[in-house]
């Protein structure tokens, strides 16, 4: 912040302790609006940078700094929705918030199981461990989990008419499908 262009020009502009002064103070009002600010991004989850860590504390989360923003995120988010009693749609919503794409969750009679299938996601969706170990830490312990993953396979590929050299000819490499990138749109 210049404040020197906030004085009268004729009065101060030409004494040079004046200036310095003002430049001085003017760094510091800098300083502070942005420590303000920084402080103002803590107070949200979604944009909070080193206040994250005490968000997960508060639900009983070891922060993990070496992971990004996002994952730590979405497991906080479903740590938070996962309070109270567990449902089919209390794991669907904790599941979807990891990863932002659609799930179905299935209760098989008499298997003491529940499927979380991934739809709108190909292949396993990132941070899959973290959002494990928040789905099991609401479930009852005496259900067991399985997560079901999409993936291309080589019957999908021949049924579009298309072969591994096809495939390579767009520019598309077979691991980017066997990871997961192949969507219904191709």
């Amino acid at each position: 912040m210049n404040l020197l262009e906030m004085l009268p020009r004729a009065a101060y502009h030409d004494e040079a302790h004046v200036g310095d002064f003002q430049g001085a103070v003017g760094r510091q009002m800098d300083a502070a609006e942005a420590a303000r600010d920084d402080l103002m991004k803590q107070a949200r989850p979604a944009t909070a940078t080193w206040g994250m860590t005490i968000y997960e504390r508060e639900y009983g989360i070891e922060p993990d700094v070496s992971k990004p923003h996002d994952q730590r995120l979405s497991r906080w988010r479903a740590k938070r929705r996962g309070q109270g009693t567990t449902t089919k749609e209390l794991i669907k919503l904790m599941a979807s918030s990891f990863t932002g794409g659609e799930v179905d969750v299935r209760e098989p009679k008499g298997q003491y199981l529940v499927e979380i299938e991934f739809i709108g996601t190909w292949g396993v969706p990132p941070n899959v461990d973290d959002l494990e170990e928040s789905i099991r830490e609401v479930l009852p312990a005496h259900l067991d989990l399985t997560l079901l993953y999409k993936y291309l396979t080589f019957g999908m590929l021949t049924a579009q008419n298309m072969t591994f050299g096809e495939l390579t000819a767009l520019g598309l490499e077979w691991l980017e499908f066997a990871g997961g990138a192949w969507t219904d749109g191709r």
